[in-house]
């Protein structure tokens, strides 16, 4: 059942990541099992079939803020290392992890989506990732630093395309 699925998954994740911070480490190290592991302890107790309101749970079990009126489509990081604003959107598919592998270091930070901000489909928001306030990410657009508050960025890596419009 959904809240079986989710308490494994984010009992046994946050278990496994207890002291894990924000930085480099080391590939193939203690914290990139530990990450692995969390991650395909989710997987095989089935967390990532989560949709809807599950998402929200799953993402504030695993220690993420998220704040009211959040609309999220995609899978939250293991690590918990998330942060939702009033009223954002993320939409599916987006890759919220906020780690990666660079060379032989796995990099991990924190992601931020601002109060009324909206990340579209198919998005990467890397480790560090700050979406500001009424931002908009284009669908399809990877986010290496940070998107200004009302702005609307595009691409791969998003650069500027001006002000936010909210149009929808």
């Amino acid at each position: 059942s959904p809240p079986g699925r989710l308490a494994i998954a984010a009992g046994g994740a946050r278990l496994l990541l207890r002291g894990v911070g924000a930085g480099r480490h080391p590939r193939g190290g203690s914290v990139h099992l530990r990450l692995w592991t969390a991650e395909r302890l989710a997987e095989c107790a089935g967390a990532t079939s989560l949709t809807g309101a599950w998402l929200e749970r799953y993402a504030r079990a695993l220690g993420a803020r998220v704040g009211p009126d959040v609309d999220l489509h995609s899978l939250p990081p293991v690590t918990g290392m998330l942060r939702l604003g009033r009223g954002c959107a993320v939409e599916a598919e987006v890759d919220l992890r906020g780690h990666w592998l660079d060379g032989d270091q796995l990099v991990i930070g924190p992601v931020r989506v601002g109060a009324g901000a909206v990340v579209g489909t198919r998005s990467l928001l890397l480790p560090g990732a700050r979406v500001g306030k009424r931002a908009e990410v284009a669908p399809g657009s990877a986010v290496v630093g940070q998107v200004p508050t009302g702005q609307r960025w595009a691409g791969a890596p998003a650069v500027k395309l001006g002000r936010a419009k909210h149009d929808w």
